[in-house]
């Protein structure tokens, strides 16, 4: 925590947006609204206004002063549009932590002689998220995850237990063991 010239703190300088405009700091640093201190140092981020509190927001003279487009402001400022990394991260099924602890389940199962087909890594992203992923969803987290996924396959069943393990087989043995008990 630092302190401004004014003498008070200057922590928390980044509003709570979701409480709406009035929820913004009017925090003042050498003159100008903290708000747009964070607008020009953070990517441009939301501006309040160069007003006093309680005023309107003239975003056409913060984006004067800053050097922002107005529309792209305006639409921050209501909340309208969002920065690349927020809408990037609106869009992916699962979060960063949810893929990791994804990774973590399926190298386990992997460990312990499951290896995870394409169909398991679908099911366990619907599982956690609750939405169904997409048809190339597991083709592009595996593509991602490449490095980190233990990948082995399955060597299958022989021919012979293929053959062995049919319902109709099953049918006629205990047929068969009937017959012999009475």
């Amino acid at each position: 925590m630092s302190l401004c010239f004014c003498g008070s703190s200057t922590k928390n300088l980044v509003p709570d947006w979701s409480k709406g405009a009035a929820a913004a700091p009017t925090h003042h640093f050498l003159g100008r609204p903290a708000v747009v201190l964070e607008l020009v140092a953070s990517n441009r981020e939301k501006s309040n206004t160069l007003l006093n509190p309680g005023e309107k927001p003239n975003i056409a003279l913060v984006a004067r002063t800053y050097g922002v487009n107005a529309s792209q402001l305006s639409k921050r400022f209501r909340g309208v549009s969002g920065t690349k990394q927020a809408q990037y991260n609106n869009q992916r099924l699962l979060n960063v932590e949810q893929s990791r602890m994804l990774l973590q389940y399926v190298n386990q199962l992997t460990e312990n002689g499951l290896p995870s087909t394409p169909t398991m890594l679908a099911n366990f992203a619907r599982d956690i998220t609750g939405k169904e992923p997409g048809k190339n969803w597991v083709t592009r987290w595996v593509k991602a995850h490449g490095k980190e996924v233990i990948s082995r396959h399955s060597s299958g069943l022989d021919s012979d237990r293929k053959k062995a393990d049919s319902a109709w087989r099953y049918t006629l043995y205990f047929e068969l063991i009937g017959r012999k008990i009475e």
